[in-house]
């Protein structure tokens, strides 16, 4: 299963960011989990190539009202044993 770790900047942190990756991710059936810290929200999800780009295109065209995304970048990772999304505690 392909697995990408994203990382989005701009506004999105105090704006609900990290429960709309999750519920979207929840949507599209994808693994993974979110977090941010002081850059932005970074994610790794897992699933179907045509559910991870729907995720990467769903960030941009849906977030939240008060997000203002600046940039949203992606690569593609090791594939990990995970079930189900989760939203972590920031470091």
């Amino acid at each position: 299963m392909p697995r990408r770790r994203i990382h989005v900047t701009g506004t999105v942190q105090g704006v609900g960011f990290r429960p709309f990756v999750y519920r979207l991710a929840a949507e599209l059936g994808l693994a993974g989990f979110v977090h941010n810290d002081a850059s932005g929200v970074w994610a790794e999800a897992q699933g179907p190539r045509d559910a991870l780009d729907a995720l990467l295109r769903r960030l941009k065209d849906e977030a939240p009202p008060l997000a203002r995304i600046e940039s949203v970048e992606a690569e593609e990772i090791a594939e990990a044993p995970e079930v189900g999304f989760t939203i972590r505690e920031s470091p």
